[in-house]
């Protein structure tokens, strides 16, 4: 496992990538794409109801269930292509925090356990500085369209 996590800005909101989670974790980066997309394989084919929904406890003396869809998989997981070493072009997934989050809550393991934590912090530092970012005109991200066919990405 890596020291350091790796998180970046995309669309102003604090983001990692398949690989980059494959890395810190040990893990084969296939291995890691094939589990992202039996997430929104589970996703896309969830019910609507029970235990496969979302908690929602804000304005309700008990919880109630929010449906999951296909818009949590869309908002979380986004498809992209990088080259390797040999000049082909891969896919890989950027995953936002609650993407990120879904993925890695199987890891076991005392070191999974505490890259996990140092995960999150680093999400919550991104996020901090891109909110100081954005709180000045000066320095206002824009969201960018990460073109990946001939540059390798992050």
């Amino acid at each position: 496992m890596n020291s350091l996590p790796s998180i970046y800005e995309y669309g102003g909101e604090p983001v990692t990538t398949s690989r980059a989670v494959a890395e810190q974790f040990d893990k084969r980066h296939d291995n890691i794409v094939r589990d992202i997309e039996s997430i929104i394989t589970k996703l896309n084919s969830a019910p609507n109801f029970g235990a496969a929904s979302v908690l929602n406890f804000e304005g309700a003396n008990e919880p109630n269930f929010q449906p999951v869809n296909r818009e949590f998989a869309a908002r979380n997981f986004f498809l992209t292509e990088y080259t390797d070493e040999q000049g082909k072009p891969r896919k890989q997934y950027i995953l936002t925090r609650d993407g990120f989050t879904l993925l890695t809550m199987g890891f076991t393991g005392a070191k999974a356990m505490q890259f996990k934590v140092a995960y999150i912090n680093a999400f919550n530092r991104m996020e901090e500085l891109i909110k100081s970012f954005n709180s000045s005109d000066r320095y206002r991200v824009q969201p960018r369209r990460i073109t990946t066919h001939k540059r390798r990405f992050l």
